[in-house]
């Protein structure tokens, strides 16, 4: 019979099923974006701490060192080798400064990425 109130229940109840698929998958997506970027959060913090650590501590006791060892190596107290050896050290200390600061900078970019804002 036309007119029936039953005749497109069937109808309504998939597109129901079909909106609640499509809320899950939204919330779903939501929480995976979240923890993704707590995760670059995390990162960053960890990698600017790194850089900071270096920039304060170890880069300034290296390039103390290799002073000294400069000066040792001009007055015959150290070898050339000892001297070249300080300032591996402290290039090596800049270099991971370096690689530090870049994903630092990539970790933010991400986060800008994912929260839609510049930081």
């Amino acid at each position: 019979p036309l007119g029936s109130p039953d005749r497109n229940m069937a109808k309504v109840r998939a597109l129901g099923a079909e909106q609640a698929a499509y809320r899950a998958d939204a919330v779903a997506t939501r929480i995976r974006m979240e923890t993704e970027l707590a995760n670059y959060v995390r990162s960053y913090e960890r990698y600017q701490n790194s850089v900071t650590s270096l920039q304060e501590k170890v880069i300034p006791s290296l390039k103390l060192a290799a002073d000294e060892a400069e000066n040792a190596y001009k007055l015959g107290k150290y070898s050339f080798v000892q001297w070249s050896s300080a300032q591996q050290d402290l290039i090596k200390a800049q270099e991971t400064l370096l690689n530090l600061q870049f994903q630092a900078h990539l970790n933010r970019v991400e986060i800008e990425r994912l929260a839609g804002v510049a930081l």
